[in-house]
């Protein structure tokens, strides 16, 4: 590798990766510097349910030692708490990230095709025990088009669901937004997710990744009956987040583990 070639790497150029290659790099860095081999199918099952084929996990390679993986993740999850990927910033989690602004090709010919870039955005979390790593990339983005911009906040979002969902709690949790939420027609105490009372009713948020004891609780604060079926964290609800009930409404919410 040449001087020239460190220098054009700096700014992103020089190298050409695939979206997979840069989640396997990032989990990578996610599991301590150990870089796994990446699958897609989890497991096949017969139609008994019984496993008939599973998927192990194989280890490609130690590109960086713990220690490196270690600073790196510190120096990413400033970037997401203070820095350029501020727009990915969950309260309450430390989850690690880097912007990337990209020019595109010229499709007709040689170097690249003006005015047009691809904004990314990669990341992982949480910090204090990585599990997920998602890659967010926009291709062509009309008006804004740095990565901080147009795909740090899709990463935002899809996190936030992830954490809900999956059970995830907060490093921090004094720093997730909870307490009392007003609106023109009066209010309702809670804790997440939030409870909107107005003129055309009680507005339905999303119960998912919650607990029954967590929607049980919010539901009754609401005057609405619970209807549980299953366990573990909630899946799907009827009627769907966004709807309007009336107090005293049945919400129908179904759990898994």
């Amino acid at each position: 590798m040449s001087r020239v070639d460190t220098a054009i790497m700096a700014i992103g150029q020089g190298i050409a990766v695939t979206p997979l290659q840069m989640v396997q790099a990032f989990g990578g860095l996610a599991n301590r510097g150990t870089m796994m081999k990446p699958f897609v199918i989890k497991e096949i099952d017969n139609p008994d349910g019984s496993v008939y084929k599973k998927t192990e996990p194989v280890e490609a390679g130690r590109p960086v030692s713990p220690e490196v993986s270690r600073t790196i993740s510190r120096i990413m999850a400033e970037e997401i708490n203070s820095g350029g990927g501020i727009n990915a910033k969950i309260d309450g989690y430390n989850f690690c990230g880097k912007t990337g602004t990209a020019q595109r090709l010229n499709a007709e010919g040689t170097g690249y095709a003006e005015g047009q870039y691809i904004g990314s955005f990669v990341g992982f979390g949480p910090l204090e025990d990585p599990q997920y790593v998602v890659l967010i990339v926009v291709d062509n983005p009309s008006g804004v088009y740095y990565g901080a911009q147009v795909a740090a906040p899709v990463f935002k979002e899809m996190m936030t669901d992830i954490v809900r969902i999956k059970g995830i709690r907060p490093a921090d949790p004094s720093a997730v937004n909870a307490g009392i939420f007003r609106s023109e027609g009066g209010s309702v105490r809670s804790s997440l997710p939030p409870v909107y009372v107005d003129a055309d009713g009680i507005l339905l948020p999303s119960f998912a990744g919650f607990d029954s004891r967590e929607v049980n609780e919010w539901l009754n604060e609401a005057g609405l009956s619970f209807i549980p079926v299953g366990t573990g964290l909630a899946v799907y609800q009827h009627p769907d987040a966004g709807t309007y009930v009336e107090p005293g409404s049945d919400v129908t919410v179904s759990f898994t583990r």
